[in-house]
């Protein structure tokens, strides 16, 4: 029986601080590695870098990529914000050149609808809840605008055939709780409540699942605001959600229906296999692990 192939996710600017034939040296010497996941799209964040010969601190530029798309592939629709990193070189390039003469596997992990760059920027195409607020870290997967980004991602990185595969992070909406910059939340709120706060209620949701959008939030809004005078919802689970009322019962399996498209439309305009790393937020769906889609 062949050993398991064994990956270490990356990040770009551990890549090039040490060079990417050093790195991958290290993963594959020291670490076992016989492929690496490398970030070719994130978002913000403080990283402690105990190893790392240039900084012990890095705070990563939020929403942008590390490759560089040609912007032709995103059309008139939104497009990605390269890093500084790129400036002066390719990561995700220099990555697959050192890794071919090691021979390991290079993935692109794709951070998907986590981008609040995107989401400020563009408003519009985020999570809104059913009191009309907008998640700012958040985009929703089923605005076409959205959906052609995300495409548009999967058509740039076919100009790196050396590819093993693309990995696909966050392909969902993000819950509220997830938070943003300092965020503060000074009510308890239950399971439930967590879940309302950040259940997208956009019109493409709301048109996704053929329901009236008034009708729609309407009940929700109502728990919401019971939720926030300290009333407790009771569980998130799928049966108690879609019990709320038959809109939202059908928002629910419209939104998995609907993710389900769109991952095999990615799927079939990848030149490698995709892998979507998904299991928040969706209340009890299948989507809890890796799905392996060739």
């Amino acid at each position: 029986m062949p050993r398991p192939q064994t990956s270490l996710w990356i990040y770009p600017w551990d890549l090039l601080d040490e060079s990417p034939p050093q790195a991958l040296r290290q993963a594959h010497d020291l670490a076992g590695a016989d492929a690496v996941n490398v970030a070719v799209t994130y978002h913000a964040g403080l990283f402690l870098l105990p190893h790392n010969p240039r900084r012990r601190l890095y705070a990563a530029e939020d929403g942008v990529a590390y490759f560089r798309p040609d912007p032709k592939w995103f059309g008139d629709g939104p497009k990605p914000t390269l890093s500084t990193l790129t400036e002066d070189a390719d990561p995700l390039a220099e990555t697959l050149a050192a890794a071919e003469k090691r021979d390991m596997a290079v993935r692109a992990w794709v951070v998907c609808c986590h981008n609040s760059r995107l989401a400020q920027a563009q408003p519009e195409l985020s999570v809104q809840n059913a009191l009309g607020d907008r998640l700012p870290f958040g985009l929703c997967p089923l605005q076409p605008a959205v959906q052609q980004y995300l495409a548009g991602l999967i058509d740039a990185l076919s100009a790196y055939p050396q590819l093993a595969a693309i990995e696909l992070e966050a392909l969902y909406w993000q819950p509220a709780e997830h938070g943003w910059h300092h965020a503060k939340f000074g009510v308890p709120l239950d399971r439930q409540a967590w879940f309302l706060f950040g259940l997208c209620c956009c019109d493409a949701c709301a048109g996704a699942a053929g329901v009236d959008r008034a009708r729609l939030v309407a009940p929700i809004r109502e728990r919401l605001l019971a939720a926030l005078n300290g009333e407790s919802l009771g569980p998130a689970s799928r049966q108690a959600v879609a019990g709320i009322s038959v809109e939202l019962a059908a928002l629910l399996e419209a939104r998995l229906a609907r993710l389900n498209d769109l991952l095999a439309r990615l799927v079939g305009r990848a030149h490698v296999p995709i892998r979507a790393l998904v299991g928040s937020g969706l209340v009890e769906q299948p989507w809890t692990r890796g799905i392996d889609l060739a």
